[in-house]
């Protein structure tokens, strides 16, 4: 069973919830200033800069295949495979704080 029409009003929130993962990720990875100023970088600086961007690269491929299981199915419902790519990233983000506080 599909999703019914008067219900469309979900795919809006989905849909905002995708592309502010979306667009965090692409911040993360492509703006992000370069150290500002500073020539050298470090490690905390690369994972600053590349643990977030991955961190929400697994949160909007994982609420897409939430968005992609509600449309097919009709039940707002997280499967399997997208708790686990929501546990990934909590794991990957909770070890990132740890290491950036610990260095």
């Amino acid at each position: 069973m599909t999703l019914h029409l008067k219900k469309h009003w979900i795919h809006f929130f989905f849909f905002i919830c995708l592309s502010f993962s979306i667009f965090f990720a692409v911040l993360w990875f492509y703006v992000w200033p370069e150290g500002l100023g500073n020539k050298r970088l470090g490690f905390l600086f690369f994972l600053v800069r590349y643990g977030h961007s991955f961190v929400w690269f697994l949160i909007s491929i994982a609420t897409s295949m939430v968005w992609i299981n509600l449309v097919r199915t009709g039940k707002l419902a997280v499967p399997g495979y997208a708790k686990l790519m929501y546990h990934l990233a909590g794991c990957t983000y909770a070890l990132f704080v740890l290491i950036s506080f610990v260095k």
